[in-house]
Order: C-alpha cells, then sequence, then structure tokens
C-alpha cells in the first residue's frame, strides 16, 4: 500500500489536496482528560490523535442543555404527586372528594405538562441538530 493517502482520507481528515498545516495549537489536559480523549479516539477509530481532534474542532457538536425547563419540571412534579398524595389521604379519612381540590390538582398537573413539553421541545432540537 501506498504511503501517500487516497482522496478519501483526505476527505476524512479534512485536508485539501496540497494544502499544508503551518499553524500549530496546544491545549493542556488532566490524566483523566486524556483517558476520555484516548477512548473516544480508539472507539471511531481514528489513529492519530491530531485528526481526531482535528476532526472534533471542526465537526464536533457541543450540546448545551438549558437546566431551567427540567428544575421547574422537577418542581412541579414533586409539588404536584405531594399534593395527590394529601389528597389521598383527606379523601381515605373523610370520604369525601372536593371539586376545588380535584381542580387544584389538575391545574398543577396541566402546567406540568406544558413544563415537559418544553423539555421534550429541547431535545427534539437537539437530535435534529445532531442528525
Amino acid at each position: 500500500m501506498s504511503r501517500k493517502k487516497s482522496k478519501i482520507q483526505n476527505m476524512f481528515y479534512g485536508k485539501a489536496e496540497g494544502e499544508n498545516r503551518t499553524i500549530n495549537l496546544q491545549f493542556r489536559v488532566t490524566e483523566e482528560e486524556l483517558k476520555q480523549i484516548e477512548k473516544r479516539q480508539a472507539e471511531v477509530g481514528i489513529l492519530n490523535r491530531s485528526s481526531f481532534l482535528r476532526k472534533m474542532a471542526l465537526n464536533g457538536i457541543c450540546i448545551r442543555v438549558e437546566t431551567k425547563y427540567l428544575r421547574e419540571a422537577s418542581r412541579l412534579l414533586w409539588s404536584t404527586s405531594n399534593n395527590m398524595n394529601q389528597y389521598a389521604k383527606k379523601a381515605n379519612a373523610t370520604g369525601s372528594i372536593y371539586l376545588e381540590d380535584i381542580n387544584s390538582m389538575k391545574a398543577k398537573y396541566d402546567e406540568l405538562i406544558q413544563v415537559y413539553g418544553k423539555v421534550l421541545q429541547q431535545f427534539n432540537e437537539i437530535a435534529e441538530a445532531i442528525y
């Protein structure tokens, strides 16, 4: 096999025909970060670390999830389940059901569904960006 890279290899590694890389970039990592980099490099099968890091820097995807909606959804879920628990205890103790309590729980549940809808929308946007 020739030592010259094929056009497909050049496309994969991102180097155009006749192009020389003249700029050196350096950065520091911890030992744990290096192990993670080496693990990811092995997973994708790129033997040359420079090629792997270049490929990730140019074509990798960074995902930032806004946790505001997740925190709000968790708070609402806790609140709704707490209210349902209290309502169940009250209904078992008194044997009666109040429409006001049911409407209050329904309002909390509807709010929870809206917030989870926003969370799912964010995950859908991430999935669309990846694929």
